[in-house]
């Protein structure tokens, strides 16, 4: 996911990652930090989140998207195995 958003930030797109700690492993939740959520656990190590909002025109989308497309077949992904990873 790190190496995605270097090339998506240098090719000018934003990304977050919005819960890079699960729910259940934060301060708020600690009753629930002794449960093996792993589902949760997966998607706060793999997930990313891209722009999107209503408003976001089609151009921006296709441009985020032949992004990521590129991305599998581009020289600066094949070290980490493409964006199956």
């Amino acid at each position: 996911r790190d190496w995605l958003m270097e090339i998506l930030a240098k090719d000018g797109i934003q990304t977050m990652i919005h819960y890079p700690v699960p729910p259940h492993m934060q301060k708020a939740y600690h009753e629930y930090s002794d449960n093996r959520l792993i589902y949760a656990e997966r998607i706060s190590e793999h997930c990313l989140s891209l722009p999107m909002n209503p408003f976001q025109s089609r151009e921006v989308l296709d441009y985020i998207c032949d992004s990521i497309r590129i991305c599998q077949w581009d020289k600066r992904c094949r070290h980490t195995g493409g964006v199956n990873d």
